[in-house]
C-alpha cells in the first residue's frame, strides 16, 4: 500500500509531479505493447498457422503411433520367428540324430 506523501515545498510537488508523470508514460508504454501483443496473437493469420501447426503436429503424433505399433508388431513376429526356428532345429537335430 502506497503512504501518503507529505510535500512541503514547491519544488518537492514538481518533483513528485515529474515521478507521476514518468509512471504514467511507462505504464501507457507498457499497455500499449501488451495490445499490440494482443492483437498481433489474434489475428486471422497467426490463429491459422497455429490451426496448420496443430493439424501437422497431431498427423506426426498419429504416424508416431502407427510406427509403434508396426514396431510392435515387428517384433512379436520376429520373436515367434526365432522361436520357431529353434524348435524347427531341435526336431531336425533329433530327426537326424535318429536317422544316424
Amino acid at each position: 500500500m502506497m503512504m501518503a506523501l507529505k510535500i512541503k515545498t514547491l519544488g518537492q510537488l514538481r518533483a513528485e509531479k515529474k515521478k507521476l508523470v514518468a509512471r504514467q508514460n511507462e505504464l501507457e508504454n507498457h499497455f500499449q505493447t501488451e495490445l499490440e501483443e494482443l492483437k498481433r496473437t489474434i489475428s486471422p493469420k497467426i490463429q491459422l498457422a497455429r490451426l496448420i501447426a496443430y493439424l501437422m503436429n497431431r498427423k506426426k503424433r498419429k504416424e508416431r503411433a502407427e510406427d509403434l505399433f508396426a514396431d510392435t508388431v515387428a517384433e512379436m513376429a520376429a520373436k515367434y520367428a526365432r522361436q520357431f526356428t529353434v524348435m524347427a532345429e531341435e526336431k531336425f537335430r533329433n530327426w537326424f540324430h535318429h536317422k544316424s
